[in-house]
């Protein structure tokens, strides 16, 4: 016998994940998926920019395919550990300190930079 309800699971996507049919769900979810995709291009921007870089610097370095090889060997072996090391430290010290400490570094990075 069925009732007339439907199912949690049923219906379209959109309606599951929001869980309401309301045009401000639907705006905010909109919202929420622009945020993240921008974060993620954001994120990725390093890579993408030294993928491309490399050619150049390979040049005007005069690196080998062996040397090119290592210096992209070693930048992301570091993205890997600070991504454990960061990790690590907001799940012991929470996220607010460690995002402090990586704008501090940034900051003082940007100034080191700028001494030069």
């Amino acid at each position: 016998m069925t009732t007339g309800r439907r199912d949690h699971n049923e219906g379209p996507l959109l309606d599951r994940l929001v869980g309401s049919k309301s045009a401000g769900s639907r705006r905010y979810l909109v919202f929420l998926i622009v945020i993240a995709t921008a974060g993620w291009a954001l994120a990725s921007y390093d890579f993408n920019l030294l993928v491309t870089a490399l050619p150049t610097i390979q040049a005007s370095l005069h690196l080998s395919q062996t040397e090119v090889g290592l210096l992209a060997f070693l930048v992301y072996a570091a993205m890997l550990l600070i991504s454990l090391l960061v990790g690590y430290g907001m799940g012991r010290f929470g996220r607010k300190p460690m995002w402090q400490l990586a704008l501090r570094t940034s900051r003082s990075s940007l100034r080191l930079g700028r001494s030069t």
